[in-house]
């Protein structure tokens, strides 16, 4: 039987890492016993998948698709988190889901499609019904990255 935990608060993740960022306070928390056993595997890999998102078009996201051991579920979630921010701070908004990546956002934003990033963010809803299919996570992971990148930086045509 599976209990549903719900995200902590702030002031609950202040306990567990009063001087650090947003991550890291998360990441204490995860390892905390009051995380369930999913969360604190998952939190790992999901900022490795962070760090490649935040090098933009530069990234090698063929290579960040074989995180060893991150979910389809878990990266859907990042990319889902990732976009929904970008669109946040490309409206002139501040990021609801990854405050403490806020400068990486800004950076990205101001050379990502902004349509190409909305359009994104409904792709994910289409992958989030196969999240939990037996897909072979590193090559589908691969395509939904290239799509993203082409999707946020398009390339622009040739003259």
């Amino acid at each position: 039987m599976q209990v549903p935990v719900a995200r902590p608060s702030a002031t609950q993740l202040a306990q567990y890492a009063p001087e650090s960022t947003a991550d890291g306070a998360l990441l204490a928390f995860c390892q905390s016993p009051l995380a369930d056993e999913p969360a604190r595997a998952r939190w790992p890999l999901q900022a490795q998948l962070l760090d490649a998102l935040e090098r933009g078009n530069e990234a090698d996201l063929p290579a960040a698709s074989r995180i060893a051991g991150i979910s389809l579920a878990a990266a859907l979630e990042v990319l889902a988190k990732w976009c929904h921010d970008l669109a946040r701070v490309q409206a002139g908004g501040t990021p609801r889901f990854l405050p403490s990546r806020d400068a990486a956002l800004r950076g990205i934003a101001s050379r990502a499609s902004v349509l190409g990033i909305l359009h994104m963010s409904e792709r994910l809803k289409t992958w989030q019904r196969h999240a939990e299919h037996p897909l072979n996570v590193p090559l589908t992971l691969a395509d939904i990255l290239l799509e993203y990148r082409s999707e946020a930086f398009p390339r622009s045509p040739r003259a």
